[in-house]
This record gives structure tokens, C-alpha cells and sequence, in this order.
């Protein structure tokens, strides 16, 4: 999900900027770094920062799944259907 947030970004910087650059003969490297990234992070900044507070909200619900817990079941699993290699 976040490449529609880059995607986004980078849609955000006006078509004219590009062409200004073309038209000042920068090559893709100095186009990129010099004038569409400077005008794309900002308007990213919010929605990555979203994504990332999300991210840790859910880190405590993960950890509450331990590996030992995996592992049993995996155990389980095993004892049940003789297959070792595919629960792991």
C-alpha cells in the first residue's frame, strides 16, 4: 500500500515540472533528485507516517502470537498427520 502513496506523490508534482527540466537538459538522476522528489516527499509525509503509526499499533497484537505457540501447533500437526517438514 504504500507504492499508492508514492505513487501519489510523485503524481502531485505538476506536469510542467517535468517538462521544465527536459527543456533545461537535466538527465533522469538530476530530474529526480532536483526537482520531482523535493516537491513529492511533503505530501507523503502524512500518509507514510500513517502507515507507520499503524504499524506499531499492530505490533502487540502480533507479539501475543509467540513462537512457542507456533511451534506446538506445528508439533500438533506433525503428531497428527505424520508430516514434520510441512507445518514447520
Amino acid at each position: 500500500y504504500t507504492a499508492e502513496v508514492y505513487r501519489a506523490g510523485i503524481d502531485n508534482v505538476p506536469r510542467g515540472q517535468w517538462e521544465a527540466a527536459k527543456a533545461c537538459n537535466l538527465n533522469g538522476r538530476h530530474t529526480w533528485t532536483h526537482i520531482i522528489l523535493p516537491q513529492a516527499i511533503p505530501p507523503m509525509i502524512p500518509a507514510l507516517a500513517n502507515y507507520f503509526i499503524a504499524m506499531f499499533k499492530e505490533t502487540p497484537l502480533l507479539s501475543a502470537i509467540t513462537v512457542l505457540e507456533l511451534m506446538n501447533q506445528a508439533k500438533s500437526v506433525a503428531n497428527t498427520y505424520y508430516r514434520y517438514i510441512e507445518p514447520m
